[in-house]
């Protein structure tokens, strides 16, 4: 329980109140919580009970996206419906940072990730979400945040897509909501961020419809290098290769089939270097078919052919 030294903080906080002495984590961060609740109905200075709510889905949002400056704080409590005169102002004055003007999120991070984890999961959930993933920077710091919030709970895809508590579900949607206007943010950050990211972008990937995917990945930059995330790469890349087939051209097909070639290759395993050789295969054939004005996309459907062949092992591939 100790591990880290907030919690021997916290537990002496919770000794001088004459708590119990050996509190849960969790019971001490919520009693931390609930103090600095306090300090901020105190800064306030009004008579008027101001809802503990309002403070705590305000203190989720800000840190999910990592501080802002008041005006954005002023339209982020309009939108989560806060109508408390002043409360963006005195929450601003109260929170303030070394740039005038900016608004911090509540420290240290455990604080703040704590109130992202209750708050998604009640009714203003899809309210945060939605405003902490309004524009590419947003998206980005609120990746990194669920990222690490993640590594506390599951960093497996598949159980973070059947077994999910409610927050996690709220997160994922909104990740989902997210993909066709902030879809390139989405995939950089994974790529800066690695595998950590990997369990939220496949899970609010596979919440979008077949439409929606195609549509997605037709509008995302996929670069060939293998990354952490080769595994997204490829469902994203499957969409593209569907929809290639179905309105594109047959060299748009041909790429297609090239990149999901490289990225399945990079999987790995055995069943996934197999479909990477057939994917090669037909895109080479296509290219074949293509007359010379398609020599570079031959060039690189042969390199790709070369390596899957190569990973085979045997002299006569």
């Amino acid at each position: 329980m100790y591990e880290r030294p907030l919690f021997i903080h916290l537990a002496a906080l919770a000794a001088l109140a004459s708590r119990a002495e050996h509190e849960s984590k969790e019971a001490l961060v919520q009693s931390q919580l609930d103090r600095e609740f306090s300090y901020w109905q105190r800064w306030f200075g009004t008579e008027e009970p101001l809802s503990s709510e309002d403070w705590a889905d305000t203190m989720a949002w800000l840190s999910l996206v990592g501080g802002v400056n008041v005006d954005d704080l002023r339209v982020a409590v309009m939108n989560m419906g806060i109508a408390i005169p002043r409360f963006a102002e005195v929450t601003a004055d109260f929170y303030s940072g070394a740039v005038k003007g900016m608004v911090l999120p509540l420290q240290p991070d455990l604080l703040g990730e704590a109130l992202i984890a209750q708050q998604l999961g009640k009714e203003r959930g899809w309210l945060i979400m939605s405003r902490a993933l309004d524009d590419n920077e947003r998206v980005q710091h609120t990746l990194t945040v669920l990222s690490r919030m993640g590594a506390d709970h599951t960093s497996n895809f598949q159980a973070l897509a059947d077994d999910s508590l409610q927050w996690q579900r709220t997160a994922m949607e909104g990740l989902a909501e997210a993909w066709p206007t902030h879809g390139q943010a989405l995939l950089n950050t994974g790529r800066m961020l690695g595998r950590q990211t990997l369990p939220w972008l496949l899970a609010s990937w596979c919440l979008l419809t077949a439409e929606q995917q195609e549509s997605v990945a037709g509008e995302l930059k996929l670069h060939t290098e293998l990354t952490s995330i080769t595994e997204l790469l490829v469902v994203v890349t499957r969409a593209n290769l569907r929809s290639a087939e179905v309105v594109g051209s047959k060299n748009e097909v041909a790429a297609a089939l090239h990149n999901l070639a490289v990225f399945l290759s990079g999987q790995g395993d055995v069943a996934s270097r197999v479909e990477a050789l057939a994917c090669a295969k037909e895109a080479v054939d296509i290219c074949r078919k293509l007359a010379v004005a398609h020599l570079p996309a031959m060039a690189m459907s042969l390199g790709i052919l070369a390596t899957c062949l190569s990973e085979q092992g045997d002299a006569v591939s």
